[in-house]
């Protein structure tokens, strides 16, 4: 064996393998890429192409048909009546699928109905339903085709085989985690372990003894018992819990309210924020916007702005009813 260097312009046996051959002018290139001739490989369909003499012959296998040939009666004895949708030309019945349509079907016999779903589904390629029956639709009529499709699909081994289901299976999940103390597992590990977002890699330890069973101080019934309890008390503590008094407040007119502030503390002068307000005013309601939007200002009809509900309080205050203490009059 000799090896031989061969410069890439000068590889002709390479440029041919790859069908770009070096060397050619503009034109040559043009008539190379535009072949006429594209040779592809040929895949087996299993096509029943017999189907075509028997469709040449469509008007005597009508003729053997019970159906078909009820319809010739009743269309030679009622001719008005079954006229409309039924046509008899060139000694073969056609049909109306949809009685607004013009356009008239020649009707299948049983006997080809079967042959011709066959060679609809595989000349397409095994496509779907609905692509098989537009294509039957466009040539032929016979009566439940969408039926007749949908139950050859069904039995068709090469859909069944290849094609994926869309159905939801109902599997049984199974942890791997152990039912129970001392259960055989098998660990199957491929490559390393994940690492971490921070970097940590994992390890995988296996114990020679198992933990030991230790028994919990308090019963699990006395647990939720407790938190139960628990949960009570934070429900009864919440509703006794006193309101602030502004959820039905609804401001009006010239009322007075204060408006929530945020102080700042200075300190340099000792202020501290605790001893600030939350709140500043009172000011007077000047306008009323629905739903929740008021128009404060000063005393001295000096603009304040306007202001959400939530931002506002009421400056009444509930009074304490105090009971009077009565003294008691000694008597004698």
């Amino acid at each position: 064996m000799e090896l031989r260097h061969v410069t890439g312009t000068d590889n002709h046996l390479a440029d041919i393998i790859s069908r770009n051959p070096a060397g050619l002018n503009a034109s040559e290139i043009r008539n190379f890429t535009t072949a006429n001739t594209i040779v592809v490989n040929k895949i087996d369909l299993n096509i029943d192409k017999t189907v075509y003499k028997d469709l040449g012959n469509l008007a005597q296998l009508q003729q053997t048909d019970p159906r078909i040939q009820t319809i010739r009666q009743r269309r030679d004895s009622h001719p008005t009546a079954i006229d409309g949708r039924y046509r008899l030309w060139d000694n073969t019945v056609f049909c109306r699928e949809l009685r607004n349509a013009s356009e008239r079907k020649p009707v299948l016999p049983v006997c080809l109905e079967e042959r011709a779903v066959h060679y609809a589904h595989t000349s397409l390629g095994h496509l779907g339903v609905d692509t098989c029956i537009q294509q039957i639709k466009q040539a032929y009529y016979f009566k439940n085709l969408g039926h007749k499709v949908r139950k050859y699909r069904a039995c068709c081994d090469i859909c069944q085989r290849v094609k994926y289901s869309n159905r939801a299976v109902t599997t049984e999940g199974r942890s791997h985690l152990m039912a129970k103390p001392d259960c055989l597992c098998a660990i199957g590990l491929f490559g390393s372990l994940p690492t971490s977002r921070s970097g940590a890699k994992y390890i995988l330890k296996f114990l020679p003894e198992g933990p030991e069973d230790t028994s919990l101080s308090e019963d699990l019934q006395t647990k939720i018992a407790k938190a139960y309890e628990k949960m009570k008390g934070k429900i009864n503590a919440r509703n006794k819990k006193k309101t602030k008094g502004n959820r039905h407040w609804k401001p009006k007119l010239n009322d007075k309210a204060l408006l929530r502030a945020q102080p700042v503390p200075d300190a340099t002068a000792g202020v501290t924020a605790k001893f600030l307000r939350p709140y500043q005013g009172p000011y007077v309601v000047t306008k009323v916007t629905p739903p929740s939007t008021f128009e404060l200002s000063e005393e001295n009809a000096h603009f304040r702005g306007q202001f959400n509900k939530k931002l506002t309080k009421n400056t009444r205050r509930q009074q304490e009813v105090m009971k009077p203490q009565t003294e008691k009059k000694s008597c004698g």
